[in-house]
């Protein structure tokens, strides 16, 4: 947690200081506010280490209802602004940032409670820490910096209504991530420490079911995609259809890197996770500033598609090259719907 407010402390000065280049085009009041917003940042990263800290002591129903419970008071909020037509820019960003400070607090009272942190012997502690942070911190800054770089591009190159346009489908395509974040929730507290025929066989069962469900739902919004966003967000935002579709195959190919990632996680060499995030973000920024320019939002889709296919491929071919075994099977076979079976019947109980 002081790791995480300290680097809180840093984004709040990077942000403040960038933003006016980041948005540029932007009014100046909208550069202000979120100026203004970037003051939240310490308490959204050590959320999330709480939330770790719930899971890592298999407390998984309360930082399930936690994950829960934030968007869940942003839709109040904004439904309550739609109804009472105070529903600007400025006020719906408040929604989706003030939600999370009640739960914070609320979840900070409830971790201390449970694991009673103590200051002693920190030295040690964070020596250990920073050890395995030092291969393993590249993975989420590199990971940040990918689902934000695309943003980033869209809003330099295209105006203000082709962003919103992209953020559209890039939202409705990440619905995916329900599955995959999941997974990889259980799996890697699960898989540590385990021998390596283990990781990988959990791995790979973990990343067919994965294959198998993101697909199955990814194939309805392609084929319903226009009138999903419709519904939605209106016709006006009619034209994200083409890259929402392009975006749900991404989408599909990314969760299953990230569930074969675990493996390399699990087996204490977080380094080749970085490795790939950084491989990944290499690829697609030159991509982006090339497709960007051509094809628009269709080249944002195309590029980022194009950087997680050369992911996968990395992570299939270190499984040989690094830990010198064959990397796990990607189609489900029936010992895995098996499988699926028996724990939905579990769960019904």
């Amino acid at each position: 947690m002081t790791v995480g407010t300290g680097a809180g402390l840093v984004a709040i000065g990077v942000g403040v200081v960038c933003m006016p280049w980041w948005l540029s085009q932007y009014s100046n009041e909208v550069i202000r506010y979120a100026q203004w917003f970037m003051l939240f940042a310490p308490i959204a990263l050590v959320q999330t280490i709480i939330l770790g800290a719930l899971e890592a002591t298999g407390d998984f129903a309360a930082s399930n209802q936690l994950r829960l419970l934030i968007p869940a008071i942003t839709l109040i909020a904004l439904v309550g602004l739609a109804a009472t037509e105070t529903l600007t820019p400025f006020t719906s960003s408040l929604a989706y940032t003030l939600n999370g400070v009640p739960v914070f607090f609320w979840t900070l009272t409830r971790l201390w409670q449970t694991l009673k942190p103590r200051w002693h012997k920190i030295g040690a502690a964070s020596k250990q820490l920073i050890n395995y942070g030092l291969r393993a911190y590249g993975i989420d800054l590199l990971g940040a910096l990918a689902l934000q770089v695309d943003q980033v591009l869209v809003v330099g190159f295209l105006d203000p209504a082709a962003m919103g346009t992209y953020v559209v489908a890039l939202s409705l395509s990440r619905m995916l991530n329900v599955f995959q974040h999941s997974i990889v929730a259980v799996l890697f507290p699960k898989a540590a420490a385990r021998p390596l025929e283990e990781v990988v066989a959990l791995t790979g069962r973990s990343a067919r079911i994965t294959v198998a469900l993101t697909l199955a739902l990814g194939v309805v919004i392609i084929a319903l995609g226009q009138f999903l966003i419709e519904l939605l967000y209106g016709a006006e935002f009619a034209e994200a259809t083409t890259v929402l579709q392009i975006l749900v195959v991404e989408v599909a190919i990314s969760g299953t890197t990230l569930v074969l990632a675990q493996a390399f996680m699990a087996l204490g060499k977080p380094g080749i996770v970085t490795l790939l995030q950084g491989a990944g973000l290499a690829i697609s920024v030159p991509l982006l500033l090339w497709l960007i320019p051509i094809l628009g939002l269709v080249g944002a889709g195309l590029a980022l598609l194009g950087s997680t296919i050369a992911r996968l491929l990395f992570i299939l071919t270190c499984f040989p090259l690094v830990l010198k075994i064959r990397p796990p099977s990607l189609v489900i076979n029936q010992e895995d719907l098996s499988f699926l079976r028996q724990r939905l019947s579990l769960s019904r109980r």
